[in-house]
């Protein structure tokens, strides 16, 4: 659990958040990384056989956490403080 949510840190906010921070205002920036962030779990939510109510439910939450952390980015620059708080997240929701 510890591995993904650093992993998805360094991709999401390291990396993917940097790039589009270079190519777009900052709110754009930040709402297209949790966009992302949400469609990349899509994939584990319909192998997991989620309902259409609870996919949508998880999506929007997981783009309101994935705008947060571009937040905490933008304030913290810290991906590895970042990937910390995302692994006990993460634990904390038995994820």
């Amino acid at each position: 659990m510890l591995g993904v949510g650093a992993s998805e840190e360094l991709i999401f906010r390291g990396l993917l958040l940097s790039s589009l921070a270079k190519r777009l205002q900052r709110v754009s920036a930040e709402g297209w990384s949790a966009a992302i962030f949400s469609g990349f779990h899509l994939p584990n939510q319909l192998a997991s056989g989620y309902s259409a109510s609870e996919i949508t439910f998880s999506l929007l939450l997981l783009h309101i956490w994935g705008w947060c952390y571009a937040a905490a980015m933008r304030k913290g620059k810290n991906v590895p403080g970042l990937a910390l708080v995302h692994a006990v997240t993460n634990i904390c929701l038995g994820l």
